[in-house]
C-alpha cells in the first residue's frame, strides 16, 4: 500500500490513454493494434493503481488479515508455517474449506520473498501482485477468445475495452482470496477447449483437463466451465461417428485422469476424513429470506450506487438480484463514497451506463445464439458459448435463491461472464454500423466514469 507519493504519472497516462482510445473508436482511424496496445497499457495501470493503495486487508472476501486466527490469509499462513494440508476439520476455522492452490502458490510466494531478505510484513501485502497477474492474463485470453470467436477491429476493440476496464477486475486485482486465480483458469480453459474443438488431438486436450482440473483446486465453482466444455465433448463424440468413438474415449479418459484428481483430492479428502459436505456453502452476510420472489426480482429500488444495507444506516438490505449482481460487479459490496464525496456522481454515471450495457449484452448474447442457429452458421461454435454464459447465469441466480443471504448475490463467483459477454456484443455490434457506434459512445462513458472512481478512490 502507498500512501505518501503516489504515483500520479499512473493517472496522466490513464486519462490521456482513456482519450487515445475514445479518439480512434470515433474517428475510426483502423489503427486497432495501437488502441489495443493502449488499452492493455491503461488497464494495467488502473490495476497496478488499486493495488498499491490498496491495503490487503481492505474490500476482502473472507480474508480477514495475515495474523490473525482465521480467514484466507491465516490460511495461507497454514500452508506457509506448516507445509501441509490442515490436520483438523475445516470447517473449525473459516476460510479453511476452500480448495488449498491459491493459498498454497501464495504460501510460496511469500516464503521466497522472505527467503531474499524481504520483510515479512511487506511480503505478506506483495501476494495482491499475484492476483494483480491473474487479473491481467484474464485479458490476455480474452483477447485470444476474441480473435478465435473472428472479432476484428472496432468490434474487436469494442469487447477488449469492455474487459479491460472492467471495474469487477479492477477489484479482483486486489482481492488476495481465492476469486481471481479459479476465474483465470475458467477463461483458459474455454479457450483451450474452443482450440482443442478445431483440432480435436490427444495433446490438445491436456491443456483443457489441467485447466478445469485446477480451478477446481483453486475454488469448486470452476466446475461451472465443465458444462459447455462437456457440450463439445458430446458434439464431437457423435459427430464422429463410429469410427471416431474409440478415438475420442481414449481423448477423454485422459481427461479424467489429469482432471479429476486435482478438482476433487482435497473436497472428497474432507468428506472421507472430517464428513464435510462436497458443496458446502457458508451463510454469509445479510439476511434476504423475508423478501418475496417477485420482489427479489422486480422490485427494483435504490438509494444509492452502492449496495444497500441496514448495517450501514441504509433503509433495506439489497435484496433485487439483477440490481445486485450490477452494483456488486461495479463496485463490490462496499460504499466507495464513504470517505471520498466526489466518487458519488461518477457511480451513479457508471450504474446506469452498466445497467444499460448490460441489458444490451444480454440481448446481443440471445440475437447473436437465435441468429446462427436460424441461418445455421456455426452453430456449434455459437451454442458453445451461449452455454458457457447461461450456465454461471444460471447458477448465481439459483446461488441467490437457495442461499438467501446477500453475499450470494456477488457478481465476482462468474466474473468471467464478462468475457463472454463482451465477445458477444462484439459480433453483435458487427451487424450494423449504428449500433456500433451507440453501443461504442455508451462503453467509452462508463470506461471513464468507472475509471474516474477508482481513481479518486486513491485519493492520499
Amino acid at each position: 500500500m502507498m500512501t505518501e507519493g503516489r504515483i500520479y504519472l499512473l493517472k496522466i497516462f490513464i486519462f490521456f490513454a482513456l482519450i487515445a482510445i475514445i479518439s480512434l473508436i470515433i474517428y475510426r482511424k483502423k489503427k486497432t493494434a495501437g488502441c489495443l496496445m493502449f488499452a492493455s497499457l491503461s488497464a494495467f495501470l488502473l490495476r497496478l493503481d488499486y493495488v498499491l493503495y490498496t491495503p490487503h486487508w481492505l474490500r476482502q472476501h473472507d480474508v480477514i488479515g495475515f495474523g490473525a486466527d482465521e480467514g484466507q490469509a491465516a490460511y495461507i499462513e497454514w500452508f506457509l508455517r506448516e507445509k501441509r494440508l490442515p490436520d483438523f476439520d475445516p470447517l473449525d476455522k473459516w476460510g479453511f474449506f476452500q480448495p488449498p492452490l491459491h493459498h498454497i502458490l501464495s504460501a510460496v510466494f511469500i516464503g521466497v520473498q522472505t527467503m531474499f531478505g524481504k520483510n515479512y510484513d511487506r511480503a505478506c501485502e506483495n501476494v495482491q501482485y499475484l492476483t494483480l497477474l491473474y487479473s491481467c492474463l484474464i485479458l490476455f485470453f480474452a483477447y485470444l477468445i476474441f480473435k478465435e470467436a473472428g472479432l476484428e477491429g472496432n468490434s474487436l476493440i469494442m469487447a477488449f475495452v469492455l474487459t479491460a476496464f472492467h471495474p469487477g477486475f479492477i477489484l479482483m486485482a486486489g482481492s488476495i482470496n481465492n476469486d481471481c486465480l479459479c476465474e483465470l483458469l475458467m477463461v483458459m480453459s474455454l479457450y483451450f477447449a474452443l482450440r482443442w474443438y478445431r483440432k480435436s488431438t490427444l495433446i490438445n486436450i491436456i491443456p483443457i483437463a489441467l485447466c478445469v482440473g485446477l480451478s477446481m483446486a483453486a475454488k469448486l465453482s470452476g466446475s461451472l466451465a465443465a458444462v459447455p466444455i462437456a457440450f463439445l465433448f458430446i458434439e464431437k463424440w457423435v459427430s464422429g461417428k463410429k469410427e471416431g468413438f474409440f478415438r475420442y474415449l481414449k481423448q477423454y479418459l485422459l481427461f479424467a485422469v489429469i482432471c479429476v484428481p486435482p478438482a476433487l483430492f482435497y473436497p472428497v479428502r474432507n468428506l472421507i476424513k472430517f464428513g464435510t459436505p462436497i458443496n458446502y456453502t457458508p451463510e454469509v452476510g445479510a439476511e434476504v429470506s423475508r423478501y418475496s420472489l417477485m420482489s427479489r426480482f422486480f422490485d427494483v429500488k435504490t438509494s444509492k450506487p452502492f449496495i444497500n444495507m441496514i448495517s450501514q444506516g441504509d433503509p433495506f438490505d439489497e435484496f433485487n438480484i439483477p440490481l445486485s449482481i450490477i452494483k456488486t460487479s461495479l463496485f463490490g459490496e462496499t460504499n466507495l463514497a464513504a470517505d471520498e464525496a466526489r466518487i458519488l456522481p461518477f457511480a451513479w454515471a457508471a450504474l446506469i451506463l452498466g445497467t444499460a450495457l448490460a441489458l444490451i449484452a444480454v440481448f446481443a448474447t440471445v440475437s447473436v445464439t437465435v441468429r446462427a442457429v436460424r441461418k445455421k452458421e456455426n452453430i456449434t461454435e455459437t451454442l458453445y458459448w451461449f452455454i458457457s454464459w447461461l450456465v454461471p447465469v444460471v447458477f448465481l441466480i439459483n446461488f441467490s435463491l437457495s442461499a438467501p443471504y446477500f453475499s450470494s448475490q456477488d457478481f465476482r463467483y462468474i466474473q468471467y461472464v464478462i468475457v463472454i459477454e463482451a465477445m458477444f456484443l462484439g459480433l453483435y455490434s458487427k451487424q450494423g454500423r449504428k449500433r456500433e457506434l451507440f453501443i461504442s459512445c455508451l462503453l467509452v462513458l462508463l470506461c471513464l466514469s468507472s475509471s474516474a472512481v477508482y481513481i479518486l478512490l486513491g485519493k492520499p
